[in-house]
């Protein structure tokens, strides 16, 4: 004889077109398992479908609500009427639009025998989502990120709707005291469970996208997952009265959600897509849609250009995502998202690692608050991916040298492929690898580094050189250009008057200045370090002496900022830290150094919200103007980019030309007599270009509109 009772709730609102099936599948997997459908009185008629086959399955019951208040209401009823059942022993919850695989029911009853609470899991190893877009992913990972930051939980998926508990935990406190009645309702009665003393477990699923139906996400239900978290952790503060861990969590998550404030907002224009996104979204495009790495320079003509200034590790997994997700700028900016806020995020770590959790929240603030990580970050450039793979080899190699690993070898093997990762995304990061090799040889010779290990990751880092070398430069290239390109990457002929130049240009703009001060201060708190005669690690000697190599090579730059721009955030992440060590007899110290991290943020939120790079173009609509443009271009009229890559990106088309003349160029110069001979309709060219050639281009077109820096001529008739 059936001694207990196990219920299956499924919410439902307007799911007519998917309860049939999941009713019949459920009840075919489980016929012992009693499944109650909660409807909220749905006008499509959900509830006469549950009635009737209600009428030929007696464990299927459905029970009506007047009106709909929200999926946490339904539950809450539904489960209070269960708190007074004696014979009840287990109860699992899912969705009624098929993104919860009735199957897994039996995974999730399972994981009980050792819990009170077991959790389909998408964040778990061997969970995952089907049928969401990048976008949809990013926001709900960062969602529950945010939920566990702020609430201090471990649970890795707080909004998944399939769970299952026993009900002997819902005996230990008030379902009708949860006070979301929404999405957030999950979030709180998992919080409430663990506030109860009750186990729990994440059991890995695949969450489908619904395939019928309309998403019942709103405006309300956002704004209620916002600030549900909060709310779960004030009460937590009443009841622990941990006022200052709370506190810095708050901070936390502030300046989380300030990176992905200014990293979302207006990504599409600001900052304004620059001339080198253009080679490089081309490229990367061309490789995912012909399997081929270069730049189209006639209809026909998909050509590489091997002194394009960054590498394979930027070009190779944007073109993935390419494929995947459809090749526009939209698609390309989301995705270098990933290495923004995965730079921010691996940054922080880095810091709480080495520093500790104060340290790591000024280090935190100093990124976030700077403006020329998001100039340089949303657009489609090589430095932040290359400072992203350096920061993760550096968290590997401090993981290795730690007292407390047990997998040392495999740490080093790491840190030494990503250190290549990161010298070949870019030129600039080619001076990682004597930064290695320096702090590395005085450590071997200082007996702090074994020959084995030093062996390690130096081969290592070797391995993605040389696939670089392979995918980068053609069998045509001889050694002696590209050393001489790499050596003088912008061409410079007289190079003592260009280091005077960039030298007064030292102190001439607050971003150079800025880099000087670290430097000297994060100098200071090295040799105070030697004094006292404590090692200094060797994550933060290659940081060090890779920041100072950058800063010695601006001065044979073109003078650029934007040359020392991966010095200067990898500086800020020990900045705090060497302040700690420079100021550590000063009285107050403490308050001292959070005075400094917090004027330099607020003058970083000050620039990035009012005059920054960024900050000029958030109201530019040029992208929006140029993607508009080529939706309407007429599919037969033929194009010229005169250099202007950045442009050419918008035209998904193949009817086009270019002419480039980057460093290292021209490319495409035997394209030029396209033009002489008037045999393409329009040509786009920047406007100071047009003008300083303009008999040229008039002898067979004529001005059609100016827009933006661009001016579009069109034949002649």
């Amino acid at each position: 004889m059936k001694i207990h009772r196990d219920i299956i709730i499924i919410p439902t609102y307007n799911e007519k077109d998917s309860i049939t099936k999941i009713l019949q599948t459920t009840s075919r997997l489980y016929p012992d398992m009693e499944i109650w459908v909660v409807d909220d009185n749905s006008p499509d008629g959900t509830a006469n479908i549950v009635s009737k086959i209600s009428e030929g399955n007696l464990n299927v019951k459905l029970i009506s609500r007047k009106s709909k208040t929200g999926l946490g209401d339904a539950y809450k009823e539904t489960l209070a009427k269960i708190q007074k059942m004696s014979d009840v022993r287990f109860v699992v919850t899912m969705d009624a639009d098929g993104s919860h695989n009735p199957s897994d029911i039996k995974k999730l009853i399972e994981a009980l025998e050792k819990n009170d609470l077991s959790i389909g899991s998408r964040y778990v190893k061997g969970g995952g989502v089907k049928g969401w877009g990048f976008l949809r992913n990013l926001i709900s990972r960062g969602g529950n990120l945010y939920a566990r930051i702020i609430m201090g939980s471990p649970i890795r998926d707080a909004t998944a709707g399939f769970v299952a508990f026993r009900k002997t935990i819902l005996e230990r406190f008030d379902v009708l005291s949860i006070s979301s009645s929404g999405y957030s309702y999950q979030i709180e009665f998992k919080s409430k469970i663990l506030e109860v003393g009750g186990h729990f477990c994440e059991v890995s699923i695949i969450f489908t996208d619904r395939e019928d139906g309309q998403s019942k996400m709103s405006g309300r239900i956002v704004i209620e997952g916002i600030f549900a978290p909060w709310k779960i952790a004030i009460r937590a503060i009443f009841k622990k009265h941990n006022f200052i861990n709370i506190s810095k969590k708050a901070i936390l998550v502030f300046l989380f959600c300030l990176t992905l404030f200014f990293s979302l907002y207006r990504l599409s224009e600001s900052p304004p897509v620059w001339y080198d996104e253009g080679f490089y979204f081309q490229t990367a495009s061309n490789l995912a849609e012909l399997g081929k790495s270069g730049v189209r320079f006639s209809p026909e003509k998909v050509e590489p250009i091997s002194k394009m200034s960054v590498g394979y590790p930027l070009i190779y997994p944007l073109s993935a995502v390419l494929k995947v997700f459809g090749s526009n700028i939209i698609v390309a900016r989301q995705f270098m998202l990933v290495y923004l806020v995965g730079f921010i995020l691996s940054g922080y770590f880095l810091a709480k690692k080495l520093f500790g959790g104060n340290i790591a929240l000024g280090s935190l603030a100093l990124l976030a608050t700077f403006p020329p990580l998001y100039g340089n970050g949303k657009a489609i450039l090589g430095e932040v991916p290359g400072s992203l793979y350096l920061i993760l080899a550096l968290l590997f190699m401090n993981y290795a040298f730690s007292n407390r690993s047990s997998k040392k070898s495999l740490s080093l093997i790491l840190a030494g492929l990503l250190m290549g990762l990161s010298a070949t995304t870019k030129p600039i990061f080619l001076l990682v690898l004597p930064a290695l090799g320096i702090v590395a040889l005085v450590k071997f010779f200082s007996k702090r580094l074994s020959l084995r290990n030093l062996l390690l990751i130096g081969v290592t880092a070797l391995i993605p050189v040389i696939i670089w070398i392979f995918t980068q430069f053609n069998y045509y290239d001889s050694p002696s250009t590209i050393l001489g390109f790499y050596a003088n990457p912008s061409e410079i002929s007289n190079m003592p008057g260009r280091f005077l130049v960039n030298l007064r240009g030292l102190v001439a703009g607050i971003g150079p200045l800025y880099l000087l001060v670290i430097l000297c201060v994060w100098s200071v708190s090295l040799l105070i370090k030697r004094a006292k005669r404590e090692i200094v690690s060797l994550p933060e000697g290659v940081a060090f002496v890779f920041s100072i190599l950058v800063f010695l090579a601006y001065f044979r730059t073109g003078g650029f900022y934007r040359y020392i721009f991966p010095a200067q955030i990898v500086g800020l992440i020990y900045f705090p830290h060497a302040l700690y060590s420079c100021f550590n007899r000063v009285n107050l110290q403490k308050y001292f150094i959070v005075l400094i991290i917090t004027s330099l943020s607020v003058l970083g939120t000050y620039q990035l919200v009012f005059d920054s790079w960024v900050a000029d173009f958030y109201e530019s609509k040029k992208t929006a103007f140029w993607t508009n443009y080529f939706e309407n271009f007429p599919e037969k009229t033929s194009l010229f980019f005169y250099n202007t890559p950045e442009v050419a990106l918008f035209d998904q088309s193949k009817n086009y030309y270019q002419y480039l003349t980057p460093f290292g160029g021209p490319f495409g110069q035997e394209n030029l007599a396209v033009i002489e001979g008037g045999k393409v309709d329009k040509i786009i060219i920047e406007t100071s270009v047009f003008e300083g050639n303009k008999e040229w281009f008039l002898e067979k077109y004529r001005p059609e509109k100016q827009t933006y820096k661009y001016t579009i001529l069109e034949k002649e008739s």
